[in-house]
């Protein structure tokens, strides 16, 4: 299995359509028949049209938080929960990296799901057994969303990162952690929430299997939270 590069340099280009069209020199134009995906971006401002759904170890890398941006969609038709998801199952353990871009939830008079009931992420990695979230931003504003979405995930760095979930909903939050996680580290942050539901969860479950192992365990060891910026404010009608 190999390492496929994508290296996106054209500001407003479609991240998804440009991984896809990458893919086409991989057997079944999957990115399950690779080791690594890595995407590389240069300063500017790019969309996501379509969820980046992807299994393999993946690597995202732009130039910094505040000179890549990646402006999430709402106005397309989703195909799953999440904008960009990392797949891996209770078998197929992955790694992820994502350092120096931002994630920006776009204007919207709501966002279009085909799946009703179905919990809005931003970034959700499923057995995902290394993570590395530095130096990244993710804005959600005005939405039922949650920012980062932890199933069965251990060993996982999160730090210099900007959260705001300005959701003015009933639920959505910043940072929910499912399932059997271990050694976390979540440090160095700035982080602002307002109106309603958490902004750090923890769970039993959640990784959508039915096994009963997967159902009951919750199993949270060495989980270290400090040292982090965080303000929690009112519902209140956002305008920027």
């Amino acid at each position: 299995m190999e390492t496929l590069l994508v290296e996106i340099t054209t500001p407003g280009a479609d991240i998804a359509s440009a991984v896809t069209d990458a893919l086409d020199v991989v057997p079944q134009h999957s990115t399950a028949n690779l080791d690594t995906l890595i995407i590389s971006l240069g300063a500017g401002t790019y969309n996501l049209l379509s969820n980046l759904r992807i299994h393999c170890n993946l690597v995202i890398k732009g130039s910094g938080k505040t000179t890549t941006v990646i402006e999430c969609s709402p106005t397309a038709t989703f195909i799953d929960d999440g904008f960009v998801i990392v797949y891996g199952t209770y078998n197929k353990k992955l790694q992820a990296s994502i350092s120096d871009v931002s994630f920006k939830l776009g204007n919207h008079q709501g966002i279009i799901w085909t799946e009703e009931g179905e919990e809005k992420l931003l970034l959700k990695f499923n057995h995902v057994n290394s993570l590395f979230l530095n130096n990244i931003a993710c804005e959600c504003r005005d939405a039922f969303i949650t920012c980062v979405d932890l199933r069965w995930c251990s060993n996982i760095i999160i730090t210099g990162c900007d959260f705001t979930n300005y959701n003015n909903c009933q639920g959505g939050g910043v940072i929910w952690v499912r399932g059997d996680t271990r050694n976390v580290l979540i440090t160095r942050n700035k982080i602002v929430k307002n109106a309603h539901d958490e902004i750090f969860a923890f769970w039993c479950g959640g990784d959508g299997n039915t096994s009963a192992q997967a159902v009951t365990s919750g199993i949270k060891e060495n989980i270290i939270i400090c040292n982090n910026d965080i303000l929690y404010t009112s519902a209140t009608s956002s305008s920027n």
